[in-house]
């Protein structure tokens, strides 16, 4: 068969089923990598003849793996098909949402995440579509998805118009119907509008009023959107959850006090550099304004990334660094020039991802000055309803932990206009609306506020002006930045 012709053309996955064939023909193909696209034909084969419960039966058989991971997909799987078994698709949504996901599954596609948004569309596509041709064609979206995590372990390369058209059909069910639904459905629904770059369906199912929330969830939404949209009930949060929450009312004492007891994340040598200290930090967005003098009188500047100030203009981002927050990839790229090496040698600390951290510990820029950072993308210690923390609300969980005496925000527009940040803060800008998958952005947005109204904070005029904004508008505003 011609490879791209016009029936390929209009089927992703076989096309990309085919060329991998005849590359591998070409190139001595392994028995592995001839099982696996066989494996993938097989599974696409039952999915459009609509046979679920071999196709769920076919992916049971392959998670032979004995680690704990496969072993929990296997059980979910099992319950896929006893749910089908009885033929309720309901039952399967019910599943679904019960899962452990977060939106870190979405943006690493691990088979958890891929599976129940698999399972889900096939759920939908049966309780609410009349229409067969329109069933057939949710499915086969759904599963081009799944099956390009199952080749490729993304799902960078399928069409933006098939993942648009999957997220238009769950619009019109649940925004449209406005259908009850859980966390974990919001969360697949709010990450495929995102993958699919349209931020203006990703804004519908975010803000999404119509939600079954456990205690926990209701706590965080209602504290991000002050009970506009979820009154919380039964039980209250407790240790690190309840102490964070509190941050919100401008309190810092439990939230100290629970780090405190424990050890492990608590730093003396961080806190005796934080405490009752006055704190800027400053990111890499040139807000046009003239905030070197007022940074350089802070005792603590933080930055991000930190390997010197070349390319900045110290009137605007100061002259000084005395703290870094680093990520693995980014750390991993500085430390391959020799000259940032010097200016990284002038910080009093870094603070650095697990990875990260393992990476520096011992070379000599960083040694005997570095710690872990506070590990908020792990769900303990994760106050936001959606995502994780992105790097300056990460910096303030961090050091609310330690007592500073003032903290002020410099340089940072969260993200509503991506074109003033400095060319020399990263070497490589990759931004994408595929990254708010992960931070989600509204979480981000609110928790900032939060801390800005209740005095915790401070920040320059530009953020200033942003943290002014309601969740919807804020939205808007990355609406008109980045949609594609």
């Amino acid at each position: 068969m011609k490879i791209g012709d016009s029936m390929t053309k209009s089927c992703y996955i076989e096309q990309r089923l085919l060329n991998a064939t005849v590359y591998s023909l070409n190139n001595k193909p392994s028995i592995g990598l001839l099982n696996k696209y066989s494996h993938a034909l097989l599974l696409k084969s039952l999915l459009n003849a609509q046979h679920y419960d071999e196709m769920f039966h076919a992916l049971w058989l392959q998670l032979d793996d004995e680690s704990d991971a496969a072993s929990s997909e296997r059980e979910n799987i099992i319950c896929y098909k006893e749910s089908l078994a009885s033929n309720q698709f309901d039952a399967i949504i019910e599943v679904v949402s019960c899962l452990p996901l977060t939106a870190t599954d979405y943006l690493k596609c691990n088979y958890l995440f891929a599976n129940a948004l698999l399972a889900l569309s096939i759920a939908y596509a049966e309780l609410y579509s009349e229409n067969p041709g329109e069933r057939s064609s949710i499915v086969s979206y759904a599963g081009e998805a799944f099956l390009a995590h199952h080749l490729d372990g993304n799902f960078s390369d399928v069409p933006k118009k098939k993942l648009m058209a999957l997220s238009s059909f769950f619009e019109k069910i649940v925004v449209g119907k406005n259908k009850l639904i859980s966390k974990n459905e919001q969360l697949i629904l709010c990450s495929l509008a995102l993958m699919a770059d349209k931020l203006e369906l990703y804004k519908k199912f975010r803000f999404h009023k119509s939600l079954a929330l456990k205690s926990i969830d209701a706590s965080k939404i209602s504290k991000e959107f002050d009970d506009e949209i979820a009154p919380v009930t039964g039980e209250s949060p407790s240790g690190f959850m309840a102490a964070a929450l509190k941050l919100y009312e401008g309190n810092t004492v439990p939230y100290r006090n629970y780090f405190k007891r424990k050890p492990r994340y608590y730093d003396p040598q961080y806190a005796e550099i934080i405490n009752e200290k006055t704190v800027a930090i400053v990111g890499p967005v040139d807000t046009l304004q003239d905030n070197g003098e007022e940074i350089d009188q802070f005792d603590v500047v933080i930055r991000f990334n930190y390997k010197g100030l070349d390319g900045f203009n110290t009137a605007r981002f100061g002259s000084r660094a005395d703290v870094s927050y680093y990520i693995t990839a980014d750390v991993k790229q500085i430390l391959k020039y020799t000259h940032n090496s010097t200016s990284i040698e002038t910080l009093k600390y870094s603070l650095h991802s697990g990875g990260a951290y393992n990476y520096v510990k011992e070379r000599r820029e960083f040694k005997g000055r570095c710690a872990r950072r506070l590990p908020v993308q792990k769900p303990q210690f994760n106050p936001f309803y959606h995502g994780s923390a992105n790097a300056i609300q990460k910096t303030l969980l961090d050091i609310l932990r330690y007592n500073p005496s003032r903290i002020k925000i410099f340089n940072a527009n969260l993200w509503v206009d991506n074109n003033r940040v400095n060319k020399n803060y990263r070497e490589k800008p990759n931004f994408s609306t595929a990254g708010f998958v992960y931070h989600d952005p509204v979480s981000n947005f609110c928790f900032t506020k939060g801390l800005f109204l209740a005095s915790l904070i401070e920040a320059d005029d530009e953020l200033g002006k942003v943290l002014s904004l309601s969740p919807t508008e804020y939205v808007d505003k990355l609406i008109e930045a980045h949609n594609v």
